[in-house]
């Protein structure tokens, strides 16, 4: 598959398959008969969303009296924000709670200027708790800060292990726990962080601590918060905050307030996209999967902020049409015919898909006329080329394409175990490098494009966390998706009056 979609090595358990009967297909040119060619079946569930209930999603947050009320929140707690610059801990505090409500593109100014004076005080490391210590690491390495793993040797004993004492600390083992996945290759000690904590924080199930930080225990255990996709993970750290001792109202209020005017955009986008895909047609082809909403939360978890429509826009078909090809080269097409739709695809050219089935011809004609529209649409506007990045056959040019689980397995006759154990090894490595990356200096790269490429490793672990969410969703995808884009947030009395 192009983006090897069913494919992904972060599948928790067995991948569900749709079963493939045998059927039988006459396969014509124009009234002529020629043969009858046996095909697979997919079998795949129907769209679980009926598509005119998406075509009539509304929202009242898209109201301009709602947008005002988030400025002036704003306001409020830009203030509050430059206020709490004297703690240090309260300012770090601050930070993370503000990033983590989905808030933190309101304030990438004053997130920058905090940080930058908490990246030279060196020398106060050593003063600091083991919970501060991880909050402050992990803060300034998401932001591409270069910070030595050496600020944790302070918790080491004479003979160099851990302390034992640190576990009787649960708020800063769990905040040890997270900055562990900051780690880069060859960050050894990191290495040994993350196995120390995940081993004392497993350890206290069954124990009487605060019932919040409980559930962040096990909240993170399941998925650490840098695996985690942004948008989602605003929406569970709400209610978390709502019942936090030291929470701000106005903060809560803005962020939940902020997620129902986001949500209202993506209501708008789901319509203009349902529409282009029912003008389509794909869904009479009976192999394809129809997943247009899932393919648009695809797009959304990679740049969330709502003033990048424009981006989901144009990703949504693309990768609608990624998972129609899919299905063609897994479920539809003979081996003949998949080597000339390849060849059809690589010249690019609609005269020669003479030769190919109806079906086949219909899928690449729906992936010549979006991809030239979308890519005319771009060198117009924008002034570049996209075209020949978005139809490179090498990415197209391939069948079934076995979970990475069961190549390994087949590769070195290692159990399923052993072998998901090495897979673990390997996220955890391109992860590392990804964090490389996000250290290295690229002053000329908007954030945005900078966030994308792991937010969309994020979404592949969120969408394949239970199963295939993307080919059979299953209910916890289900119920994410309507978080998202169908459920607003309710708000507080204070917006009674609005």
């Amino acid at each position: 598959m192009a983006l090897q979609l069913n494919a992904s090595p972060l599948i928790c358990s067995p991948r569900l398959v749709p079963n493939k009967p045998m059927i039988k297909i006459t396969k014509t040119i124009g009234p002529v008969v020629e043969e009858t060619v046996v095909r697979r079946s997919a079998n795949w569930k129907p769209n679980f969303w009926d598509l005119d209930n998406l075509m009539s999603l509304t929202s009242e947050y898209k109201e301009d009296i709602y947008k005002q009320k988030t400025y002036e929140l704003q306001e409020k707690i830009r203030q509050a924000l430059n206020d709490s610059v004297g703690s240090s801990v309260g300012n770090l505090d601050f930070i993370d709670v503000v990033q983590r409500l989905g808030l933190g593109d309101y304030y990438k100014e004053e997130i920058k200027r905090a940080l930058d004076n908490e990246f030279i005080k060196n020398n106060q490391w050593s003063d600091d708790d083991l919970y501060t210590s991880s909050l402050r690491f992990r803060l300034l390495r998401q932001h591409g800060y270069d910070v030595s793993q050496d600020v944790f040797n302070k918790f080491k004993d004479e003979w160099g292990a851990l302390k034992m004492c640190l576990c009787d600390d649960v708020k800063g083992m769990l905040s040890l726990y997270e900055a562990s996945y900051l780690g880069l290759e060859g960050e050894d000690f990191m290495d040994e962080l993350k196995a120390f904590t995940t081993k004392h924080l497993k350890a206290l199930k069954g124990s009487t601590i605060n019932p919040t930080l409980a559930r962040k225990v096990v909240h993170s255990l399941e998925v650490p918060l840098h695996w985690r996709t942004p948008k989602l993970e605003a929406r569970w750290y709400m209610e978390i905050y709502e019942g936090e001792d030291n929470m701000v109202p106005t903060l809560l209020d803005l962020a939940k307030l902020n997620y129902n005017i986001d949500q209202a955009t993506y209501q708008s986008e789901t319509r203009n996209l349902t529409r282009w895909w029912i003008d389509l047609d794909l869904r009479k082809l009976d192999f394809c999967r129809d997943r247009i909403l899932e393919h648009l939360y695809w797009s959304l978890e990679m740049i969330p902020a709502r003033q990048y429509g424009r981006f989901r826009k144009g990703l949504t078909p693309l990768t609608s049409l990624i998972t129609v090809t899919d299905d063609v080269y897994d479920i539809y097409g003979t081996l003949e015919e998949l080597e000339l739709f390849t060849n059809v695809v690589d010249r690019w050219d609609a005269s020669a898909m003479q030769r190919l089935p109806y079906n086949m011809k219909i899928s690449f004609m729906a992936m010549l006329n979006t991809t030239n529209e979308i890519g005319y649409k771009i060198l117009k506007e924008d002034g570049y080329d996209v075209i020949p990045h978005q139809k490179k056959a090498d990415e197209i040019a391939r069948g079934d394409n076995p979970k990475s689980i069961q190549c390994f397995m087949h590769e070195t006759g290692a159990s399923e175990e052993a072998a998901r154990e090495h897979i673990k090894y390997l996220i955890n490595e391109a992860w590392k490098k990804m964090n490389k990356a996000r250290v290295a200096n690229y002053a000329f790269l908007d954030e945005p494009f900078i966030s994308s490429a792991p937010n969309l490793v994020r979404q592949a672990q969120c969408m394949y966390q239970y199963g295939d969410g993307h080919g059979i969703p299953d209910q916890e995808t289900k119920d994410r998706i309507k978080s998202l884009f169908i459920e607003p947030i309710p708000l507080g009395k204070i917006y009674i009056n609005i």
